[in-house]
């Protein structure tokens, strides 16, 4: 595995961490998983396979988004001196 892949495992880990802890995350998370559940006994087997299709596509954007800023702001502000660290 290369120092690349195992440094951002790292910091994925470290934000993992962060989020697990934080109470306000958690209780967002439930909110989610409730409405989540009440929508799909509303719709049918297509739409569910859409809007998890969806919902995927949005959390894949939004944790590719905040990865690269926070590795971003490591390398300029924190640690200036690594190698580039952002994944193409």
């Amino acid at each position: 595995m290369s120092e690349q892949k195992i440094f951002n495992e790292f910091i994925l880990s470290i934000c993992d961490e962060i989020i697990e802890n934080d109470e306000e995350c958690n209780k967002l998370n439930q909110e989610i998983i409730q409405l989540e559940n009440e929508l799909k006994q509303t719709m049918t087997a297509d739409q569910i396979e859409k809007f998890i299709k969806y919902s995927n596509l949005v959390l894949s954007f939004n944790c590719r988004c905040e990865k690269l800023i926070f590795l971003y702001r490591f390398k300029n502000f924190l640690a200036p001196n690594l190698p580039p660290i952002i994944e193409k």
